[in-house]
């Protein structure tokens, strides 16, 4: 969601494979035959030390998550943000974008978004408890935007 967009650029669709920034994005996960195998290939392009919140925010890889969505994908999943690529095994991988895809394509309306019974799971819940084990959700900056990752140390334990 844009709240406050410096530059608005439109374009024809024909014109969008030419576009120097649109032809790079990767598939967009509100569609309903999303290329998952695609996702997954561009996701091995990014360097195996790559945490895995970062890499769901990579627009390179696939389009449509936020940050939102990142951390609600990753409890969902019950994967810890800070994870490397290198730790995360390719069931998981496609599990994370099919359950991206999922989670986008149910909140299209436009409405309250809903990721879990009564709304969101994690995400700006920082502090309270978590809604499977009651540990306290946490919140940390992330990658090199510190983007805020809202998360369960219990529920989603860091590698080891």
């Amino acid at each position: 969601m844009c709240f406050d967009a410096p530059v608005v650029e439109i374009l024809r669709e024909r014109d969008l494979p030419r576009h120097p920034r649109l032809a790079a994005l990767g598939p967009d996960l509100c569609t309903p035959d999303v290329d998952l195998a695609d996702v997954l290939r561009r996701l091995e392009r990014l360097p195996r030390e790559t945490e895995i919140g970062v890499a769901l925010l990579d627009q390179r890889v696939a389009s449509g998550i936020g940050n939102v969505y990142k951390s609600e994908v990753l409890f969902a999943c019950r994967v810890n943000p800070f994870a490397p690529l290198s730790s995360i095994d390719p069931d998981t991988r496609r599990d994370l974008y099919r359950t991206a895809s999922t989670m986008l394509m149910a909140n299209l309306d436009g409405g309250r978004r809903v990721t879990a019974p009564g709304g969101l799971a994690v995400y700006g819940k920082g502090r309270r408890p978590c809604p499977r084990c009651s540990t306290p959700i946490e919140v940390r900056r992330q990658g090199e935007a510190a983007r805020t990752t809202s998360f369960c140390p219990s529920c989603q334990a860091e590698p080891r």
